[in-house]
């Protein structure tokens, strides 16, 4: 008995179509989720900084609350508290568990031992923001209190 040599299957032309089809827009969803991403990034970065020119008001006040410091500032669309500050300041910030959080201006240090932290207000209310997140507003007031906490 002769069997004859079996011939591949070629599938229609509409199969390999799709299947390419499939591929191609595998690969478009993919960039157009990578640049969504990318946006979102910079988008994330970009709200902790001045969305317009104005000035603000800078207070320190040491633990018996006498203010230390006072200095109104210039900035710029784009500008961020932060960077003001540590230009024109020696400022440290904690690291670890205390990431973020302000320890020293210039001379005037917090002390964890004693429970003695920069507490910042804005405009006379405590702040819900970290010095890295607080957007500058044309006459925003940062005050920056020593407290026992």
């Amino acid at each position: 008995m002769n069997i004859p040599p079996s011939k591949p299957i070629k599938h229609p032309p509409s199969y390999r179509t799709t299947s390419l089809a499939n591929k191609n827009i595998k690969i478009i969803l993919t960039i157009i989720s990578v640049i969504i991403l990318v946006l979102l990034l910079i988008f994330l970065s970009l709200q902790s900084y001045a969305k317009k020119d104005g000035e603000f008001v800078f207070k320190v006040y040491d633990v018996n609350e006498n203010c230390v410091i006072e200095e109104k500032f210039d900035f710029k669309k784009g500008d961020s508290l932060l960077e003001i500050l540590q230009s024109n300041y020696e400022v440290k910030l904690g690291e670890g568990n205390l990431n973020g959080m302000v320890l020293e201006v210039d001379q005037y240090k917090s002390d964890p031992s004693s429970n003695l932290w920069f507490i910042i207000y804005v405009n006379n209310g405590y702040s819900e923001y970290g010095i890295k997140d607080i957007v500058l507003d044309d006459g925003i007031i940062i005050e920056l209190k020593l407290e026992q906490y």
